[in-house]
C-alpha cells in the first residue's frame, strides 16, 4: 500500500502521542494522550479544555458539559467549564454499557446485555482492541489498522474502517471518532460516509522525499520501498521496483531514478518503476557512500562489505561505475577509512574526495591526475549553494557561498532535516521538536510550520509555496505557503 498523503493539517490533532481511548458526543470529542486529556468542540475543532492526565480510564463518555472517566471502578467527573475534578461512585444514570470479556491471549471479545443476549467473535491471527456499542452497532477495533462495525444483534460485520486503531461509536451509532497511536488525529465522521483517514498505512519510516525536477511528481522512500505520487493530488502514479535505499535522486531530466537498491546500485525508469540497469555489489555488499553526476550515467560508490558474524570491511577505494554500459570508469585509493565523502560532479567530469582538512579531485577517467586543494580555494560543484554546518546535537548554520565566498549567513539552532531548492533560492529547515522554517535567498524566515511531530524528511517546492514532510507516522504531509492555501 501506498504511503497516506494530507493537505493541510485540518483534523483535530494533539501534540503527544494518542493512547487509546476517545469519547464522543454531539458537542465535544476527547482523547486521552500520553500526559493529558484533551476536548474539543465538534462544530469548529477548538480546544476546550486539557486536563492533566492521572489515571488510564476503561470508559469514557460525556454527559451535559463534564467528561466522565471510569477506572478501577470509580467514576471521574472533568468540568469542562470551570476544569474541577470530581470523583464519584457509578450512578444509575451512567450509560448502560453492555459487559465485553476477553480471553486471555487477546483473540476473542464476547459482549454480555443485562438482558441476557450474548454475542462472541473472534480474530484467530490479531489481537482485538476497544469495543463500544452504539444504535444497534459494536465497533471492533483489531490489528492496530482497522475497525470492525459489527451488527450488535448477531456480531455480523457490517463494514470495515481501514486507517485507525482505536474508535468510539455515538450512542445512536450514527457517528464515530477514530484515532491512531502514531498519527496523533482524531477523525470524526459519519459510518455509512466513511472514508479512510490519512494515517500510516506504511510498513516503515518515511525516510525520504524527492521532488522530481518539474515539481510535478513526489518520489517517497519507506521501509526499503519507494512510489511516486503526483504533487497536486497525491494519487500514486508508480511504485520502484524491488527494495530502495534512501539515498535514491531523481535524473536531471526526470525520466529516471538512480540510487542503491537490493544488492547494488539501480536505475529505475520513473514512469514504470521498472529496473533499466542494476549494477551487482555482492549479497553482503552496500554502498556506504553513493553520489550520481545529474543525467544519473555515473554512480560514485565507497562500500562495506559484512563477511559474516559481526566481522566489517570497508571500502578501500572509491569507484566510479557506468550506469550506460555497466562498466568500471575510475578506481581512486582512499586515504583514510571514513574520513572522506565521495560526491561525483553534476557532468560526471570530477570526483571529489571531501575530507575535513581539504579535498582530493580526481578528473573521472584519469586517476592519475589527482590534485589537492584546501576547502578555501575549492571552487565548483559543491562549494556552490546552500551548505549546513553543525549538527544535529548543536546549533547549526545555514551558509550561502558563491565561488568560495560567504554571501549570506543564519542560524538555524539545532537542525533535524535540510532541503534546498535546486537553484538555492529557497530552503526549509526542521527542528528537533517538529517545527519547520521555510527561509527565502536571503535566509529570512518567510513562513513556519509548528507540525510538531518527528521529521525524518522533507522536500520543498521550486518556488518554495509547497512543502512536503513525512515522519515515523508513515504519512505524507502537504503543506501550501499560508497566502497561497486560502
Amino acid at each position: 500500500m501506498t504511503p497516506a498523503w494530507v493537505w493541510g493539517d485540518r483534523r483535530l490533532w494533539i501534540d503527544e502521542t494518542l493512547n487509546d481511548m476517545l469519547a464522543l458526543s454531539d458537542r465535544f470529542v476527547a482523547a486521552v494522550g500520553h500526559s493529558h486529556i484533551f476536548v474539543w468542540r465538534r462544530d469548529d475543532g477548538s480546544e476546550v479544555r486539557r486536563f492533566k492526565k492521572f489515571l488510564r480510564p476503561e470508559q469514557a463518555w460525556f454527559t451535559g458539559s463534564a467528561l466522565c472517566l471510569e477506572a478501577n471502578g470509580r467514576v471521574t467527573v472533568c468540568e469542562l467549564a470551570s476544569g474541577e475534578l470530581r470523583e464519584r461512585e457509578p450512578a444509575a444514570d451512567d450509560p448502560e454499557l453492555p459487559e465485553v470479556l476477553r480471553d486471555r491471549t487477546g483473540y476473542t471479545r464476547t459482549v454480555r446485555w443485562a438482558d441476557g443476549r450474548t454475542v462472541e467473535f473472534a480474530y484467530p491471527n490479531e489481537l482485538i482492541g476497544r469495543v463500544t456499542v452504539g444504535g444497534g452497532r459494536i465497533a471492533v477495533g483489531h490489528g492496530m489498522r482497522s475497525i470492525d462495525i459489527r451488527g450488535a444483534q448477531d456480531g455480523s460485520v457490517l463494514m470495515t474502517l481501514d486507517g485507525a486503531c482505536d474508535g468510539v461509536l455515538s450512542p445512536d451509532g450514527r457517528w464515530i471518532a477514530v484515532g491512531d497511536l502514531a498519527d496523533r488525529r482524531i477523525h470524526i465522521a459519519e459510518v455509512d460516509a466513511w472514508t479512510p483517514p490519512n494515517v500510516d498505512v506504511v510498513n516503515g519510516d518515511i525516510a525520504a522525499l524527492r521532488l522530481s525536477p518539474d515539481g510535478q511528481r513526489l518520489l517517497v522512500v519507506a521501509g526499503q520501498h519507494a512510489w511516486i505520487l503526483r504533487t497536486h493530488d497525491g494519487v500514486t502514479v508508480g511504485r520502484l521496483a524491488g527494495t530502495v535505499d534512501p539515498r535514491a535522486q531523481w535524473t536531471e531530466d526526470g525520466s529516471a531514478i538512480v540510487g542503491p537498491g537490493g544488492a547494488g546500485l539501480v536505475r529505475w525508469d520513473a514512469g514504470s518503476g521498472a529496473v533499466v540497469r542494476e549494477i551487482s555489489l555482492g549479497p553482503r555488499t552496500k554502498a556506504a557512500e553513493f553520489s550520481m553526476d545529474a543525467r544519473g550515467e555515473l554512480v560514485a560508490v565507497v562500500t562495506e562489505t559484512y563477511p559474516g558474524g559481526l566481522m566489517l570491511v570497508c571500502g578501500e577505494e572509491a569507484v566510479v561505475h557506468s550506469l550506460v554500459d555497466g562498466s568500471v570508469v575510475s578506481r581512486v585509493p582512499l586515504l583514510a577509512i571514513y574520513d572522506e565523502h565521495v560526491i561525483l560532479a553534476p557532468d560526471g567530469s570530477e570526483l571529489a574526495l571531501v575530507r575535513a582538512d581539504g579535498v582530493r579531485v580526481v578528473s573521472v577517467g584519469d586517476v592519475g591526475a589527482i590534485r589537492e586543494v584546501a576547502r578555501a580555494d575549492w571552487h565548483g560543484f559543491v562549494t556552490n549553494g546552500l551548505q549546513v554546518r553543525g549538527s544535529e546535537e548543536e546549533a547549526s548554520r545555514v551558509v550561502r557561498v558563491v565561488d568560495g565566498v560567504v554571501e549570506a549567513e543564519a542560524e538555524v539552532g539545532i537542525m533535524y532535516r535540510f532541503t534546498a531548492t535546486r537553484d538555492g533560492a529557497w530552503c526549509a529547515v526542521a527542528g528537533a521538536d517538529g517545527t519547520i522554517w521555510v527561509r527565502d535567498a536571503a535566509l529570512q524566515v518567510c513562513w513556519t510550520l509548528p507540525l510538531k511531530r518527528h521529521v525524518m524528511a522533507i522536500a520543498l517546492a521550486a518556488d518554495g509555496a509547497g512543502l512536503f514532510a513525512g515522519g515515523w507516522d508513515g504519512t505524507v504531509h502537504a503543506f501550501r505557503r499560508p497566502e497561497d492555501a486560502e
